[in-house]
């Protein structure tokens, strides 16, 4: 199952978050056309979930890092809602943003995507693994996983909006090196993407797993798997 990771190596195991621990209930476009509706705003789901993508990539690249060292994660978010719904800026639409942005600090639009993550993490933390999250997002997954989680069991967490630096950008792991005091072959890094997860952590020395992806080689089907990580196979 963990054929492909040398697990004496193992000191420290990251993971990322959006789409490899938890994930939205349901889409952002029912997520705001929902709230639209407390502040008299009649709002299409399915046009801002199409738009949604194109806008934040958009805003990405104008704004690195959700606004880092500029207008910050909550003015960076105001900007996509404004964007994906078409909206003027005035007292109304700056409620709405503001109540999204503090809704979704909060566990109540996501899931996990393990029920057992929590068993797994403390598993981890009980066999001696220090546990960090490395991220491309904000601030508030501070709040929000150990809601989910019923616990923080993190050591620490690297998030792009903070660090001012976002994956696939190796220099997020040599801040964690540093952090941490560990070597780049200490590392065991999970997440869900190709380019920003794994081959990011393989071109920097460390080793990487997928989540759920077609390739067995270098993939888990699930963080289950975890549980065999100091077992021989």
């Amino acid at each position: 199952m963990l054929k492909s990771i040398n697990k004496s190596f193992v000191k420290v195991i990251s993971f990322d978050a959006t789409n490899t621990l938890f994930k939205l209930k349901v889409s952002p476009g029912f997520i705001y056309s929902s709230v639209g509706k407390d502040f008299g705003l009649s709002l299409n789901a399915q046009d801002i979930d199409l738009k949604f993508r194109d806008h934040f990539n958009t805003l990405e690249k104008e704004l690195p890092c959700y606004g880092y060292n500029k207008c910050g994660p909550k003015r960076w978010w105001d900007e996509i809602i404004y964007r994906c719904c078409n909206l003027d800026i005035n007292e109304t639409s700056k409620e709405f943003a503001g109540t999204l942005y503090n809704e979704l600090s909060t566990s109540k639009y996501y899931t996990l995507i393990n029920d057992k993550t929590p068993e797994i993490l403390k598993y981890l933390k009980d066999n001696g693994y220090k546990l960090v999250i490395v991220s491309n997002s904000d601030s508030r997954l501070r709040s929000v996983l150990p809601q989910l989680l019923g616990d923080n069991h993190f050591d620490d967490y690297f998030i792009s909006s903070e660090l001012g630096i976002s994956k696939p950008d190796h220099g997020v792991f040599s801040m964690l090196c540093q952090r941490l005091s560990c070597s780049p072959r200490d590392i065991l890094h999970i997440g869900d993407s190709l380019v920003k997860d794994y081959q990011c952590i393989i071109d920097f020395g460390g080793q990487g797993l997928l989540l759920n992806n077609s390739n067995d080689q270098i993939s888990i089907k699930s963080l289950n798997n975890l549980y065999y990580i100091n077992k021989s196979e």
